[in-house]
């Protein structure tokens, strides 16, 4: 490994972040992609020709924020752990949001990768707490996430056969570490 140093700062590098939260990075078409909660108030997206940068701010804003078409109604929802997956067709969908079983939400990217395509559509994951990941395998989709504290912050998950919605509760994948 090697130590890049800070390759990205919202508050450095945009006119309207001043966090980053716990990015989820992807790679599309030569060009890398980072999207990062800011606090936990909005989602923004940076983008650079390399992993280590130089990342900048394509949209001058938050991609993702509680007034986007599709993520209210919602009950104390914190907009972040965003997590990307691009699909075997070439569909690519962000999984975001925080604090609640309702409180999970996926949404559409175009192929620009910095634009949603549609609204934004309401998951629910027991026991939800933060960190939404999709992975693939064998056709299945898995979508992992951390519980809420009074689950222990376990990560736990689901599966289903679609990358939005039909997904069923599976158990724990790992316990919390022992701090």
């Amino acid at each position: 490994w090697t130590d890049h140093g800070s390759v990205f700062r919202a508050s450095d590098s945009t006119t309207w972040a001043t966090k980053t939260w716990a990015p989820g990075a992807i790679e599309r078409d030569g060009k890398f992609f980072l999207y990062y909660g800011n606090s936990g108030a909005n989602i923004g997206v940076a983008v650079a020709p390399t992993p280590i940068g130089p990342f900048t701010d394509p949209l001058g804003k938050p991609l993702i924020e509680h007034h986007t078409p599709g993520v209210q109604p919602a009950k104390d929802m914190w907009l972040f752990d965003p997590g990307v997956f691009i699909d075997d067709d070439g569909q690519a969908y962000i999984y975001f949001g925080g604090n609640g079983d309702d409180n999970v939400r996926v949404a559409k990217l175009k192929r620009d990768m910095i634009t949603l395509d549609g609204e934004v559509i309401k998951m629910n994951a027991p026991n939800f707490f933060e960190a939404a990941w999709v992975n693939k395998r064998h056709g299945v989709y898995y979508f992992s996430y951390s519980t809420t504290p009074r689950a222990g912050m376990r990560f736990d998950y689901m599966t289903s056969d679609h990358p939005i919605e039909g997904y069923v509760y599976r158990g724990v994948v790992s316990d919390q570490p022992p701090i």
